[in-house]
């Protein structure tokens, strides 16, 4: 088992099941995939590493707070871009700290539980962060209204 601090990022596609009702299984598939494929290549451009995909969320983590925000940012305009005439809408997570990585490689500790349960409070387009996040980023410039602190 291994451990690292870093700054984990959880996304989320909004209403995922009733869009899949809506287009069907194969054009919804299309959509997801082109949508996996811009998480991604947002990801990389952004210094974050994809640590794995929880159905048609993407678990992610970053050395640095700040390019996790600018990733989350980047994703959210990302996501507004129609991709097979469809918009999809993401909610995005944040959150640091100690994780650990099991023999499996898969990724546990607090701050996953956590960065996990702070998206899965986001409304569509919003990103929220722990307040440790917010610590870390104080005195730094943002957007306004960017990121919100779930405390």
């Amino acid at each position: 088992m291994t451990s690292s601090i870093a700054t984990v990022l959880f996304t989320d596609v909004v209403d995922s099941t009733a869009l899949m009702q809506r287009l069907g299984d194969e054009r919804a598939q299309r959509v997801f995939e082109r949508h996996h494929r811009m998480l991604t290549e947002t990801l990389a451009a952004n210094g974050g590493e994809e640590l794995q995909w929880l159905g048609d969320g993407q678990m992610a983590a970053f050395a640095s707070p700040a390019d996790a925000v600018r990733c989350a940012v980047a994703m959210q305009q990302g996501a507004g871009r129609p991709i097979d005439g469809e918009r999809l809408r993401i909610r995005v997570g944040l959150n640091v700290g100690e994780i650990m990585r099991g023999a499996s490689g898969d990724y546990f500790g607090t701050p996953v539980v956590t960065a996990r349960r702070i998206c899965d409070a986001a409304e569509a387009g919003q990103i929220l962060c722990g307040s440790t996040v917010a610590g870390l980023l104080a005195g730094r410039r943002a957007s306004p209204g960017v990121v919100d602190r779930l405390e």
